[in-house]
């Protein structure tokens, strides 16, 4: 994994900073975009398209803290990411049965 960097940010309800960030990842072959806060680390997507490179990591970061920032506010009714996954190593059994977690050719992502 490479090192992460902030690409957008923004403040929860307590007013808790979060970085958004984007992390290469080499051993999938694409871009994890992170929110990082205070006591969380959260995985809001990987990207792992042909055409899914820095660009569109800065345009999901940004997004997604633009709409982090609607729902504290109170101007968005839901969250902007379904039930949050934590940004933890996923046992290999897992990662094969998990279709986001699957290369196209249905083989498992090495770790």
């Amino acid at each position: 994994m490479s090192k992460e960097v902030t690409l957008a940010e923004y403040y929860d309800e307590n007013g808790d900073h979060h970085r958004v960030c984007g992390q290469w990842d080499a051993n999938r072959g694409g871009y994890r975009v992170l929110d990082i806060g205070k006591d969380s680390r959260i995985v809001v997507d990987t990207l792992l398209g042909v055409g899914d490179d820095s660009p569109q990591a800065g345009a999901l970061a940004a997004d997604y803290a633009r709409e982090m920032a609607r729902w504290v506010a109170g101007d968005r009714h839901t969250h902007p990411l379904p039930p949050r996954e934590v940004a933890t190593p996923v046992p290999e059994v897992a990662r094969a049965e998990h279709p986001r977690l699957a290369r196209a050719d249905h083989q498992p992502i090495a770790a």
